[in-house]
């Protein structure tokens, strides 16, 4: 064990004097020693995070220092002081472990990319990739650019695979259980409702909540210290790759960033203003920024729904209150609005068509285009199965025509539902994941319906 290799902060100093007053003077021998150890394999792996993603913002001990300083402002001191032993060491190795998935050998990469399996679950949830991978190919190949995402994208599940690869001291064993590390580990990158579903095998530890501190805490993690400027200049980002001009607006929105300050929070005794400082060199880093925390919010509001549903009494913040400072610029929200009774007459009146009867044809139009779709693309059609149109019309009581039309085709899930019907402009024959569908179902390039 290295000597020098030191960890600090409230919960650490926490779990010390926890163990410090154990009565069972085995116990103060080996618990911290069995947590440091692990903790300093952890950190090793971290070191090598960067030589897989050199781009990406730094995953090292400086994140996971603070990930655990922000955890413990989470809780605040009097909640820091009360937790249990066996809970205070599963938050101080979930912030060392939870990122180690990142962490790949040359070996471990070519595994990766020659499993098939493995890719196709990656490019069938990723339909632009799918689209480039399957661009005039029979078989997919993966850029460069795809595959760290690829390898991004497991990094959450690789965790499992990373502590197995670690020996557990017989002492954590019972009280601080690898399988409940894996799961808490695991969940900060899955969708905050996944904490419902957590258990524990130890006694003293509520998981749910270790999830939600870790999954806040990795995300407030938004200051300067995770890009050293020296770096930022010494990193080459091509100004030409997509992925790339990115990872460089990540870096300049942590430049900018001087983190959430919960020592200026008077009151936390219900849902509290967390307040956010940063410089605005530019008016694209303030967006960039202002962005984050609007996801940041929707966590807020995720995880409390998750602690309500749960019963478990925590105050978390509700929104983060940005403070921008030395901007050359001033800004406001301003957003463009739309006269949603222009537009619906604009799309739906009877200045669209010359002839106010037309949309019946866009209708059937509409139908057509379903069950063409549905017999090119579903494979798994019955072979008795035939296009159906079916046009109704009534007269009703009060002597209006009514007419519905209905067909047997492709339909619409909830993903198009979501990403195309909902959104203006957005259509899901023009979409990557009609493009997707075209080439697994070896459709013709040119066919496109009206």
């Amino acid at each position: 064990m290295d000597e020098t290799f030191e960890i600090k902060g409230k919960l650490w100093e926490h779990l010390c004097t926890c163990v410090k007053n154990d009565k069972t003077a085995s116990i103060r021998e080996s618990y911290i020693s069995a947590v440091r150890g692990i903790c300093e394999k952890a950190s090793v792996l971290s070191q090598t995070i960067r030589d897989t993603f050199p781009l990406y913002t730094l995953h090292n001990d400086t994140h996971i220092s603070n990930v655990l300083r922000i955890m413990a402002e989470l809780l605040g001191d009097e909640r820091v002081n009360a937790l249990p032993r066996d809970m205070t060491a599963m938050l101080i190795l979930s912030a060392f472990c939870h990122d180690i998935g990142m962490s790949y050998t040359s070996e471990e990469k070519e595994d990766i990319f020659s499993d098939k399996e493995k890719i196709a679950e990656f490019l069938n949830a990723n339909s632009s990739e799918f689209v480039k991978a399957y661009k005039h190919r029979a078989s997919p190949e993966l850029s460069d650019a795809a595959k760290l995402k690829l390898l991004r994208s497991l990094h959450h599940e690789r965790v499992e695979q990373q502590l197995y690869g670690i020996n557990w001291p017989d002492i954590l064993i019972d009280n601080v259980p690898r399988k409940d590390l894996i799961k808490v580990c695991k969940s900060h990158n899955l969708d905050a409702e996944s904490l419902i579903g957590l258990s524990s095998t130890g006694y003293d530890i509520d998981l749910p909540l270790c999830g939600v501190l870790l999954r806040l805490a990795d995300i407030l993690d938004l200051d300067d210290s995770r890009t050293p400027k020296t770096l930022y200049n010494y990193t080459k980002f091509h100004k030409n790759r997509p992925d790339d001009v990115y990872s460089k607006g990540e870096w300049e929105k942590h430049l900018a960033s001087r983190g959430f300050h919960f020592n200026k929070v008077k009151d936390r005794s219900v849902p509290y203003e967390l307040p956010f400082s940063a410089t605005s060199p530019s008016i694209n880093v303030e967006m960039s920024i202002r962005d984050y925390l609007n996801w940041v919010n929707e966590e807020f509001r995720r995880c409390d729904r998750v602690l309500k549903k749960l019963k478990i009494s925590f105050v978390l913040p509700y929104k983060a209150a940005p403070i921008f400072r030395d901007s050359p610029y001033e800004s406001s929200n301003y957003c463009l609005s739309l006269d949603h009774k222009k537009v619906l007459e604009l799309l739906s009146g009877e200045d669209l068509y010359s002839d106010p009867a037309v949309f019946v044809r866009e209708l059937i139009q509409n139908a057509i285009d379903a069950v063409r779709t549905r017999e090119k693309l579903d494979k798994n059609l019955p072979k008795d199965w035939k296009p159906k149109i079916t046009i109704h019309t009534w007269i009703d009581n009060e002597g209006y025509n009514w007419f519905r039309i209905e067909d047997n085709g492709i339909g619409m899930t909830e993903e198009m539902i979501k990403n195309n019907l909902l959104k203006v402009g957005c259509s899901y024959y023009t979409s990557d994941a009609f493009e997707r569908d075209k080439i697994q179902a070896e459709i013709d390039d040119d066919y496109s319906p009206i």
